[in-house]
């Protein structure tokens, strides 16, 4: 791919995504706009739910520069989402945790 100066090793991938996870990420107004249009488009309990899986997924840097939620009972559920795809009730789940306006766009993408 000819990218200049891509890590060549794991090992060295990981040394850079940590400075790059110190260098170059900032909060700035710009986030906290797009936070409150989430919160806007979602409402607050799905607008909440997001911030707590973003709490999990993302680096501890990245949580603590948009002061997510530390662990919460969410990080306990999660195998249950697994569990109710694989008994065939994804889109009863997506009816109850999607905005009913996105929902058709959605689940387009499974397609």
């Amino acid at each position: 791919m000819s990218v200049p100066d891509l890590p060549t090793t794991y090992a060295d991938w990981r040394i850079d995504r940590e400075a790059h996870l110190s260098r170059d990420l900032v909060r700035s107004e710009f986030t906290d706009k797009l936070f409150r249009r989430y919160q806007e488009e979602l409402g607050n309990w799905r607008y909440d739910l997001l911030r707590k899986v973003q709490g999990i997924l993302v680096p501890k840097q990245v949580s603590q520069l948009l002061d997510l939620p530390k662990k919460s009972l969410l990080n306990y559920s999660l195998g249950l989402y697994s569990l109710l795809n694989a008994i065939g009730l994804r889109s009863a789940v997506q009816r109850v945790l999607l905005p009913t306006a996105y929902l058709d766009q959605i689940r387009s993408l499974d397609r």
